[in-house]
Order: structure tokens, then sequence, then C-alpha cells
């Protein structure tokens, strides 16, 4: 009985391992692509051949891309706001009106 249950593993694991989604290892169950055993209620995947020679369907790359771009384009936007505000001291600064300087962390 050990023996078979370390080669169980849950369904969220499963999906890490093979970086795909939990659904995705759901429909691999439901259709005898992987082995499952129901452990006190809960869904297992056992780790056996099927577990094995299954493929990661899912590339993260196309995600770490898209999270890349969107981080450049909050840094290009924090940074056109940043030299908006440095413009409108300067500007004061010219009028003789009163700036506080802000102390950097």
């Amino acid at each position: 009985m050990e023996e078979l249950l370390a080669n169980l593993i849950t369904i969220a694991e499963a999906a890490r391992q093979k970086s795909c989604t939990r659904q995705t290892i759901y429909r691999a169950m439901k259709t005898g692509k992987l082995n499952s055993k129901s452990v006190a209620g809960r869904n297992l995947v056992m780790c056996d051949e099927a577990f094995n020679v299954m493929p990661g369907l899912k590339s993260s790359e196309p995600a770490l891309k898209r999270s890349v771009m969107e981080l450049e384009k909050a840094v290009a936007e924090l940074r056109s706001a940043l030299q908006e505000i440095k413009e409108r001291v300067e500007k004061l600064e010219k009028k003789g009106e009163m700036v506080t300087k802000v102390r950097r962390r």
C-alpha cells in the first residue's frame, strides 16, 4: 500500500510537473491518457509510464515574454511620469516658488 501511495501525486503537482493546467490533467485522466486513483475522496495521479511519457503541453515562454513586455511598458510609463515631475519642479524653481526636496529611500 505504501509503495502505491509513494507513486501518487496531486492534480496540482502533476500540472506543475507537466507545465500545464489542472484542467488539462483532469482531461487526460478522463480520456484515459493518465491513470489515477481516488484516495480518501481525492483524485491522485499515478506517476507511472503514462505520466512519464505525457509531454508537457504548455510552454510558459509566451507568458513570460508577455510579462516582460508589460513590465517594460510600465517602466517606460514610470520614467515618463518621473520626467514630467522633474520638469514641473524645475519650472517652479525658476519661478522662485518654494519646493521641498523629497528624500530618496
